[in-house]
This record gives C-alpha cells, structure tokens and sequence, in this order.
C-alpha cells in the first residue's frame, strides 16, 4: 500500500476537528444576547436603585383620702411666696436637671411631684398611657359632694432636648402647679381640683390628650382648665404693663381669661388676655379640642424666647425672672379660689351648686330662661337666696325655693355673650355661701359642607376643594372653621374673598370611604360641627399583555421579560414596573423592567442553570403606591431551563463538513493521479 497517497487526507481530517473543537469552546449560546461584564454590571445598577416589593405595616387613680380645714380666701395671694416657688424650680431644674421623655430624669421628677403632692395630703395617683408615659396627678375632693364638677390645673414636666434642663420650659410651669397645690389644698372648694404634671407634652402633648381623654370616657364634667407653661422669661421687648399673658380661644375660655385678668390687674400685676385660638402648641390644646374652657399662661412673646429647647434654658439666664413666675403663680392661685368657691364643712352648713343652665354652657337669649340651683343644707333652715347677674345688685329669689331646689325665670332679652351668675344662701343661724356660674347667651351658628355631597365619589390623587357654609345667628362676626379627614390633624380652613364661603384644599389620599370633618366656632365661643362620608376611587393600570423571550431557555441564556401596561386615564402615573421572579421556589428577587416605546416595559432576568425551575409574575406601581400585579392569585408565569443543543449540532455539522471535504480532496487528488 502506498501511504503517501493518504497523507493530504489524514492532515486535513486533523485540521477540521481541530476547527471543530474551536467552535465547540468559544461559540456564542444561539437564540439570546450575549451575556457581558458591562450587561451584568448594568444590570446591578438598576437593581440598587430598585426596591423590594412595597408592604405597608401600625388610667387608673390610687385614691388616699384627705379633708382640709376651711381656710379665709383673702389669705390665698398671701400664702404664695417666692421662696416656695424658687424651692420647687431650683429643684426641677438643677437638682434633677434634664427630663427627657422616658429617662432616669423623668422618672426622678415624676417621684419627686407625687413626694410633693403626698405632703400636701392630696390623693395622689399615676396616670400611665401609651408605652412609657406617666402623668402624676395630686386630687383635691370637692368639698360639695353633690358636684361632680372637676378643675384641672396641669403642666408639663417633661424637656427636650436631653441637654435641657428646662427652666422655663417647663420647671417654672411645674412650680406654678406644685405652689397653687401647696397653697389650695388647705381649702376645701365646691369644685374637684385635679393637680396634674402632664408627660410627654414635648413630643405631642401626649399626656395631656390622654387625661382629658380619660374625663371625657368618663363623663367627669370640667368646669375650667388651667394650663402653665413658660412663665419666668421677663421678654426685653415686653410692655410695662404686659410680662405675661392669658392665652383663649374665645367663648367661655375667654369668660375665664376675663376673670384672671380682673383679679390680676386689680393687684397691679402686668397681665392681658390675648384671643388666639390657633395657639394649640400646649397642654390646653387638648381640652379645647374636647370642648372644654381652658387658658394659657404664657410669658410675652414667649414663642420667641431664644433659650428654650437647648442646654441655655437654665436658672443662670439674666433674664429669667422667679419675681415674675411668683406674680403668675400669685394671680393664678387667687382667680382660682374665687372661681372654684370656697365652702365650709362645718354640720349644717348650706350648699348650692347650679343645675341649669349646664356649667360653661350656652343658652339663646329669651324672656323666660329657667335657672335651677340644688341647695343642700341637712339643718333645713335655709331663709334666704339671693342672686346676681353680671355684677348687678342682688335680687331676692327665695319665693322659688323648695326643699332641695330653687328656680327662678330669668330674662335673657338682650343679652349676648359671657355672663355671670353669682348666688348667696344664707341660713337661720346667719352662715352664708355663694357660688358662682359662668356661661354665653348666644343664638348659635349654622355650618354645613357643600362640596363635596354625601356620598359623593372622588378620585385618588387628585386636588379636591371642601367647600364649607357657616353662619352666624347673632349677626355678621368672624367665625372659625378646621376641617379633618378621618380623625387626622384639624386644619383651619380659608376665606373665599368673594362670597364669604369657607373652602379646604384636599390633596386626596387613602381609598375606600373618607369622613370629612368641620367644626366651626365664633368669637362668643359657640361651636358646631358637620360631617359628609365620600367614598375615594382608585383608578389603576391595566397590565395587558406579558411575554418572556426565548419561551425555552437554555443554560447560561438571558431571557427578555416584557410587559405592556396602560395607565388610566384618570388614574395617576405609573413610578415603577416589575418583574418579581424566584429560582426554584427560593428567595423572590426583582428587576426593574425599563420602559421602550408604546406602553411597553422590558427587561432581561438570568442567566440560569439548567433544570431551574423559574416562577415570576409582573407588579406596576403609580405614584400613589396602589399595586397591580399580573398574573393574580398566585397563578405565576414560570419556564424550565433546558440543556443547551448547541454542542451536539455544532460536532455533527462540523463532522459531515469534514467528510464531505474529505471525498472531495480524494476524488481530485485521485483524478489526477489517473
């Protein structure tokens, strides 16, 4: 045999499987892109800025009992004393220091109140609330027991931040509080007097919402309420005759503030009442959103005091002055003798509390206004009951005297706003007491939402102007309006110029039935409320159409995820689409599908291995968080990754070629052999 003649096949059979193995090692996967450093790295980078799918998550009173002996009140202003109120701030503030909201300090100062009040034989309980919250509270009985009238005189006791060792704000409110105690509970009056150090007033009056919460769950009427905070800061720019102020939100708060200014001013003391009703930065806040009367005792201009909320609110500051906390407290303690009335305890002596017209009430002015008076005297000899209205001369009313009561009609005619009503009872052996009633005559106001109507749908996102009719009865006075969505935070509404209407722009969120809120209140005090339910529609994204490309992948292939989504046109814009995918039914991962042109969004997910099984479904977002996800109920779009034919066609075609050349060559190398 001749070997030579089959040298040129045997060398060109090795060049062609030698071809054929490059092809085998470095060929392209078919049917897919080609998968590169910078696609990977790409794709990481949108992933980062990409978030997981959204989920959207959420008293008690320990009574000691105690009875004072009845003391003159003309000694009350005297009994105040600046050593007393000093004593009680200097230990506050630098004794005890900073009392952050749930730290050692608070506690300490919540200890050292309940010590204090203990002394003073009130009963003296915890008032716990929310997580870490604890008002203390110092209760002196009425010494009527036939009134169940209460009078609140609070502080808070908490600072922020933990630097401050909260002088004024609110060491010099607390004194206020723990003197007036020290002083009254010597008393015996024909109010209870609730003593209270609210907690957590710095991180949203949270102790003070939850005691007038918890009277108002109770049914404990209130009669008034006292609220101190920020009284020693004598403000540069404050006038002679003005270093702190009563701050009201009209009506019978304003009665109030009227009472504290005359007995203040009566002394010389340098105090105003101010109306601002939009001032609810304090504990009284609370309590003027129940209704309630309640003031404020504020240094002038005490919202620009530079020193609070910082380690400069101290006892060092040149302008803090304790005289000036004592004049507060000195004011305070006096009007609140007056009005809380002072009674005896000795047997047989009479009692009167007022029935009707109810406590800081209303009554529409009328020529036949019934007032009712409970008169209690266990000696039955009471002769004599007189009464005054705004200060007027005293009038005999015995003639409506029964066993219990005494009723008289009065004529409203004429009157409008505060008024008083003052009453002595005297018995045979010559004791007499009095008491004092304070309410509004006034014809009311009419309020009501016109837009939007009961019921009414309103779209999601959208801005909705709340449009509002108030009215007063008494003739044109400036009344104010707030409006709330479902219990959130109350908003003062706005004037339209042209018509005098009310209106409140609503950027509308939530979905499902909204309740929208108004209270409406005049300079006399008068409120109202009204309310409609709407029902908020959420228009979202339709998904209509989502493909995977290849429809088998092979190991290490990428494959294209696209989703044609089209927004409602009333709906709002979409942020962000998805594909949320999990490998053999492991941790669910997402990848931002990216939009191209006519509403169509895509992406690429892998590469996989072979045999993985992959489930993934599509989730589109608008800008108002609402979610759309394709396919629903858990139906997930999945593919199985198979194994890649690419080598095993790639040899057979290379193979053939190669024999196919082979014969060729042979068949011309042997032509012209021949």
């Amino acid at each position: 045999m001749n070997r030579k003649k089959f040298l040129p096949i045997v060398i060109l059979c090795i060049l062609c499987l030698t071809q054929a193995s490059f092809f085998i090692t470095f060929s392209p996967e078919p049917f897919a892109p080609q998968t590169s450093d910078l696609l990977r790295t790409l794709s990481d980078s949108i992933n980062s800025l990409v978030a997981a799918p959204k989920t959207h998550p959420s008293p008690q009173f320990e009574e000691q009992q105690h009875q004072p002996e009845p003391v003159p009140s003309t000694s009350v202003i005297d009994q105040v004393t600046l050593t007393s109120f000093s004593s009680y701030l200097n230990h506050l503030s630098n004794t005890i220091g900073s009392r952050l909201f749930s730290s050692e300090g608070n506690n300490l100062a919540a200890e050292y109140i309940a010590e204090q009040f203990e002394e003073m034989g009130l009963e003296v309980s915890y008032h716990e609330f929310g997580s870490s919250g604890h008002n203390v509270i110092g209760k002196l009985p009425s010494g009527n027991i036939h009134n169940n009238q209460c009078i609140v005189v609070g502080a808070h006791y908490d600072t922020f931040p933990a630097a401050s060792r909260g002088a004024d704000d609110n060491g010099s409110g607390v004194a206020a509080v723990m003197e007036i105690a020290r002083v009254l509970s010597q008393y015996q009056f024909n109010h209870t007097i609730y003593f209270v150090a609210f907690d957590e007033e710095e991180i949203g009056l949270y102790g003070s919402r939850a005691f007038s919460d918890y009277l108002h769950s109770n049914n404990i009427p209130v009669a008034f309420v006292y609220n101190f905070d920020m009284i020693i800061w004598e403000n540069p720019s404050a006038p002679i005759d003005t270093k702190y102020e009563i701050i009201h939100n009209g009506g019978a708060s304003e009665a109030i503030a009227a009472h504290i200014v005359n007995i203040g001013t009566g002394y010389g003391l340098p105090v105003a009442a101010l109306y601002a009703p939009g001032m609810w930065m304090s504990d009284h806040s609370p309590f003027w959103d129940h209704g309630d009367p309640a003031v404020w005792f504020f240094e002038y201009g005490g919202l620009g005091n530079p020193y609070i909320h910082s380690s400069a609110d101290n006892l060092a500051q040149p302008e803090y002055s304790l005289e000036l906390g004592t004049l507060v407290t000195r004011n305070a303690a006096t009007a609140l003798a007056d009005m809380a009335t002072i009674v005896s305890t000795e047997p047989g002596f009479p009692q009167v509390a007022f029935v009707a017209p109810t406590p800081s009430g209303y009554v529409t002015p009328d020529d036949d206004i019934p007032i009712v008076l409970e008169v209690i005297d266990t000696a039955l000899d009471v002769n004599k009951v007189e009464l005054s209205v705004n200060n007027a001369p005293y009038i005999d009313i015995t003639y409506g005297l029964n066993t219990t009561h005494c009723t008289y009609s009065w004529d409203g005619t004429g009157f409008y706003g505060l008024t008083s009503f003052d009453v002595r009872v005297f018995d045979a052996e010559g004791w007499q007491t009095s008491s004092r009633h304070i309410f509004r005559v006034d014809k009311g106001l009419d309020c009501s939402i016109t837009a939007p109507y009961q019921g009414e749908h309103i779209t999601q996102g959208t801005q909705y102007t709340i449009w509002i009719d108030a009215t007063d009865l008494d003739g044109p006075k400036p009344i104010y309006v707030r409006v709330r969505i479902n219990e959130s935070e109350w908003h003062y509404a706005s004037t339209h110029i042209v018509n005098q209407h009310y209106y409140y722009n609503w950027t509308v969120t939530g979905t499902g039935l909204q309740t929208i809120q108004i209270h409406a209140s005049d300079t006399n005090g008068y409120q109202n409320t009204s309310q409609v339910e709407v029902e908020v529609l959420v228009y979202l994204p339709t998904i209509n159409e989502v493909s995977y490309w290849p429809t088998q992948p092979y190991e290490n292939s990428l494959v294209q995820v696209s989703a044609q989504i089209t927004p409602h046109p009333l709906g709002a814009d979409i942020y962000n689409v998805q594909v949320i995918y999990s490998i053999d039914d492991g941790v669910w991962k997402n990848r931002r599908l990216l939009p191209t042109e006519n509403d169509l969004y895509q992406y690429h997910i892998g590469p996989f291995l072979t045999g993985s099984q992959i489930r993934f479904y599509i989730e589109a977002i608008d800008i108002n968080d609402n979610v759309v996800i394709l396919p629903i109920e858990s139906e997930y779009y999945s593919f199985t990754v198979i194994n890649n034919p690419a080598p095993i066609l790639m040899v057979s075609g290379v193979a053939i070629m190669t024999i196919l050349i082979a014969i060729s060559v042979i068949v011309v190398w042997h032509r012209r052999r021949t």
